[in-house]
């Protein structure tokens, strides 16, 4: 079964200098504190754009297990730092729960640096403020009660609901929805 697989992991087995050697498992993403949107509230444009810069580096360094932000080069593509599409997913979510903002499964491969990514969070947080959106995960209308995935679409439904739960979706929901679709065996 797909879960049960280990992928190879293919990062350097030595550790630079201030890095610590195992990525922090941490608290499945969940940030020490009000969540981003709350911490930008009565922010200029500029420190805005650099407290989301800094907590895209700050959730770098944890899922590639770097003690500081600072060992994140804000103009360094993701890929040339090491992550990959396991880190993405974990980058993914811990700033998924951060933001409150449906990301997809592909945003380090959307936007390739932390700059870039930073840009396009604060463009869609601007975007959810102006809106007057909420911005937590209980708003994603593909959530059921208490944050549950919404049911999975009935064969023949509309085929763009399913591709944008799947890019919203997490690890689980994904090996879910396989399993569904093409069995567990």
């Amino acid at each position: 079964m797909l879960r049960d697989h280990k992928p190879h992991d293919h990062r350097p087995t030595s550790a630079p200098l201030g890095r610590r050697t195992v990525a922090s498992a941490g608290d499945g993403g969940q940030p020490d504190g009000p969540s981003l949107p709350a911490r930008l509230e009565g922010l200029g444009d500029d420190e805005r754009r650099q407290l989301v810069l800094r907590t895209v580096r700050e959730h770098t360094a944890t899922v590639l297990g770097y003690d500081s932000a600072t060992a994140i080069p804000a103009e360094r593509g993701f890929l040339d730092l090491g992550i990959d599409s396991l880190t993405a997913v974990e980058l993914r979510n811990r700033l998924k729960t951060d933001t409150g903002l449906p990301l997809p499964a592909t945003l380090v491969f959307d936007h390739p640096d932390a700059t870039r990514l930073a840009r396009h969070l604060a463009e869609a947080l601007a975007a959810n403020d102006a809106a007057g959106a909420p911005g937590d995960a209980d708003a994603d209308p593909r959530r059921g009660a208490h944050g549950a995935a919404a049911p999975a679409a009935a064969p023949g439904a509309d085929a763009s609901g399913v591709s944008g739960h799947l890019q919203s979706a997490d690890a689980d929901e994904l090996f879910d929805f396989i399993d569904r679709e093409f069995g567990s065996d």
